[in-house]
């Protein structure tokens, strides 16, 4: 089980009468996500996930319901290759994710803890790495059609048991 609490910043205008830009709007959101199936020599992982599982408004970026299967490949001493299918229901207030999705990552041998990543998440195609620095310290960049320049930093822990 994996729970995610989530603040989106977004670029926007002040208002309709000042046309300064910067981060004047936000969207926080709560997911969690489900994996009833674990990875096997040949068969890939099952995850079932809500998205925003509290937001009752309208607007929400975030909000739907999805499942997904991840298989990986090793290439014997280059690297490991992950491929992902999946797809989304958007709940009535949901505004990004619906239809199918999936995409493609690479981690090379020589650092394993680094991702090379291409996906398509049911309206776009993004482009990006991650890498965990310090066992936890999770730092994502990445490009949504090459329109913008993302980056996420993520403090990340599992709770031993």
């Amino acid at each position: 089980m994996e729970v995610t609490l989530r603040e989106t910043l977004l670029k926007t205008r002040k208002s309709s009468t000042d046309s300064r830009r910067g981060f004047y709007q936000q969207d926080r959101s709560t997911s969690i996500r489900l994996r009833p199936l674990k990875e096997g020599e040949y068969w890939p992982a099952v995850v079932v996930a809500a998205n925003d599982i509290y937001s009752d408004h309208g607007g929400s970026r975030y909000a739907c319901i999805y499942g997904v299967a991840t298989k990986h490949f090793p290439i014997a001493s280059v690297g490991t290759v992950e491929t992902t299918v999946g797809y989304a229901y958007k709940r009535k207030d949901g505004i990004t994710y619906d239809g199918v999705m999936g995409g493609i990552a690479f981690s090379p041998a020589f650092f394993p803890d680094m991702r090379i990543m291409g996906e398509y998440d049911t309206d776009g195609f993004n482009v990006g790495a991650s890498a965990f620095l310090l066992r936890h310290l999770n730092v994502t960049c990445f490009t949504r059609e090459f329109k913008g320049f993302n980056a996420t930093i993520s403090y990340q822990y599992t709770i031993p048991y």
